[in-house]
């Protein structure tokens, strides 16, 4: 009979971060080190200041995904990019995709309970 060898996940190093959550909510690891990462550290606080103006108790969970899609696809590639012909249907793709998937589900309800305000 065979021997079967479990190997051992590969350890990743810990990274110190300002936003010990990152890795879960977007699965990567952070270099402070690099321009690189200045540059997204930038993309990642304007993300959160969006969420954080724009999310809301009295928001349904589809409108609050769309709220997070409108947010990720405006930083990334401009913010003309939600007001293009065609925009509509593909923000609510990526949406439904994230409300369909049960990891995706997960981080994005996880933002959302960060970020939401309570109503007034």
């Amino acid at each position: 009979m065979e021997e079967m060898i479990m190997k051992r996940p590969q350890e990743h190093e810990r990274v110190k971060t300002e936003r010990p959550d990152l890795p879960f909510f977007f699965g990567i690891e952070v270099d402070h080190t690099t321009k690189k990462s200045d540059k997204y550290n930038q993309k990642l606080a304007l993300f959160e200041k969006i969420l954080g103006d724009q999310l809301s108790t009295n928001d349904t969970i589809d409108e609050a995904f769309t709220k997070i899609v409108r947010a990720s696809l405006a930083i990334e590639f401009g913010p003309s990019i939600v007001h293009t012909k065609g925009a509509k249907k593909m923000i609510e793709t990526i949406s439904r995709g994230i409300r369909d998937d049960h990891t995706l589900r997960k981080q994005a309800l996880a933002l959302i309970y960060r970020y939401t305000k309570k109503a007034s």
